[in-house]
């Protein structure tokens, strides 16, 4: 059993929350005042949940999708991780955490350093995906 795939998340997904914590201390946006439970700290643009949501379980949801497990499988499962994704976006906007476009510019980034990383480890030769 390979643990490059792993690992290659795992690293992708420490080197994107670094970035989005750049960003948000270039962008510095105060977060929302109505928060119904605690208020946390620090800056609201990008929502690191939001990149986090994308790039951890976007790159599962890929290597699911392209796995060589039957579509019975596979299909419910990437739904899942998708919508487990899509839910942890909602729950920051929900929890007044993030203005809804810091959950859309969360989002893509994560998509963006997703491609970024795929593209990366495809070339580096740490990963291969097949469809």
């Amino acid at each position: 059993l390979s643990l490059k795939i792993p690992l290659t998340i795992l690293c992708s997904q420490v080197v994107s929350q670094g970035l989005v914590s750049l960003s948000k201390a270039l962008f510095a946006r105060a977060r929302p005042d109505a928060w119904p439970y605690r208020h946390e700290p620090g800056f609201s643009y990008p929502s690191g949940h939001a990149a986090t949501a994308v790039v951890f379980y976007g790159a599962w949801v890929m290597v699911l999708w392209t796995s060589p497990l039957p579509s019975a499988v596979r299909v419910p499962g990437t739904a899942l991780l998708a919508a487990w994704a899509l839910g942890i976006g909602w729950s920051r906007i929900a929890l007044g955490a993030h203005y809804p476009t810091d959950v859309i510019g969360g989002f893509l980034f994560g998509a963006g350093w997703l491609c970024f990383a795929l593209a990366a480890a495809r070339g580096a030769g740490l990963v291969t995906l097949h469809a």
